[in-house]
């Protein structure tokens, strides 16, 4: 008889690391509790949801729950992941009813908003979009070796790194409020964004002003970034030893909303920006609440006068949009892309279009 949606017991975990296991990778037992050791963490059983068939872990749905800051403001994540169901159990609706569980609990703990791994219909269909407007840079090894400094190091990341590195996240728009063991995981598993990773550190006269999460091994001679921080200047400079270190010829950054002065760099060196969403998808838990917590940074993107006058709040499933000049009311998804944009979409109207859309989250080491 099935049990569930309930979470998961600390003596259950080996069944749950089975499940996992054979329906993303087969045949590397213990392969996702090692990828993802925070979510997969006796301290975080309670966001692992699942159904349990005689013993056995049959449908699982996880989350971890992060404060994360935007533009200044704090705000609760859910970062969902590793929603998988045996073939013998699909077709019960297990999946949908995980979700549905989930959400429930999420909003109970307070949380805004969640960001989805996947984009599945089982997310679409409860209201979940891609969202964020980033941009992937390319750049070759002649550009780069133009921006070489002579002060500039690599080094391995140690322990001793974390309070440098922390710091220099910390000065991201859009990022993650990140507990301890987050960095001590990336130092003791190297592994971020399912892949084994390598952490480099850049030095400027010794001392650590950046640093890069890479794969650890290249597809061909192109590689890209999981996670970069830190000071523009340096970080540009370091790419050229980079290439040098790991043997690749290209490449490829994301940059986010708050990286303007990597962007502007990058723009006057004809290096090729192109508009991204951000990974995933973004469903809107608490419209009202994520708006309130974000209230500050709203107004601080104009002034006073404007800025009381400014609505955004959702009501019986209308979201509405008002400004002075201009007001419109959407839905669930369309406000998801009216606060964080999409490529794909136009600029919002007159000063709501000044004003929105804010930096969206990029997951980095944080991929659930």
């Amino acid at each position: 008889m099935l049990e569930g949606p309930r979470s998961v017991r600390v003596d259950e975990l080996p069944s749950l690391a089975q499940l996992v296991d054979t329906v993303f990778m087969k045949g590397r037992e213990g392969a996702m509790f090692g990828h993802f050791p925070a979510l997969f963490s006796d301290r975080n059983v309670r966001n692992c949801l699942v159904f349990v068939d005689n013993g056995r872990v049959v449908s699982h749905f996880g989350m971890i729950q992060r404060w994360a800051c935007i533009d200044g403001c704090t705000v609760r994540v859910a970062c969902v992941g590793a929603v998988s169901t045996y073939e013998a159990y699909r077709g019960q609706r297990l999946a949908t009813r995980l979700f549905e569980a989930a959400r429930r609990q999420a909003l109970n703990d307070g949380v805004d908003f969640m960001l989805i791994s996947g984009d599945r219909d089982l997310y679409r269909r409860a209201g979940a979009v891609s969202v964020g407007i980033d941009w992937t840079v390319r750049i070759k090894r002649e550009q780069a070796e133009m921006w070489r400094l002579p002060d500039i190091t690599l080094d391995a990341f140690h322990h001793e790194d974390i309070p440098a590195c922390a710091a220099l996240y910390g000065q991201r728009a859009a990022r993650f409020m990140r507990p301890w063991e987050d960095w001590s995981n990336l130092i003791i598993h190297g592994r971020a964004a399912a892949r084994e990773v390598i952490t480099i550190v850049v030095r400027r006269q010794g001392i650590a002003c950046g640093y890069f999460v890479l794969p650890e091994t290249t597809i061909e001679t192109a590689t890209d970034a999981i996670e970069f921080a830190g000071e523009p200047l340096a970080l540009r400079a370091a790419i050229a030893p980079l290439m040098d270190n790991r043997g690749f010829d290209e490449f490829f950054l994301r940059l986010q909303q708050g990286d303007t002065v990597l962007r502007g760099l990058f723009a006057q060196e004809g290096v090729s920006l192109e508009p991204v969403k951000t990974g995933g998808t973004l469903l809107m838990l608490n419209f009202n609440q994520l708006v309130q917590r974000l209230r500050p940074a709203i107004e601080a993107r104009t002034d006073a006068e404007t800025a009381a006058h400014i609505g955004i709040w959702e009501e019986e499933g209308i979201f509405r949009f008002q400004s002075p000049d201009a007001g419109f009311s959407t839905d669930r998804p369309g406000a998801a892309r009216a606060l964080f944009g999409h490529p794909e979409e136009p600029p919002l109207p007159r000063t709501l279009g000044k004003i929105l859309p804010l930096p969206t989250l990029w997951y980095g080491i944080n991929y659930t």
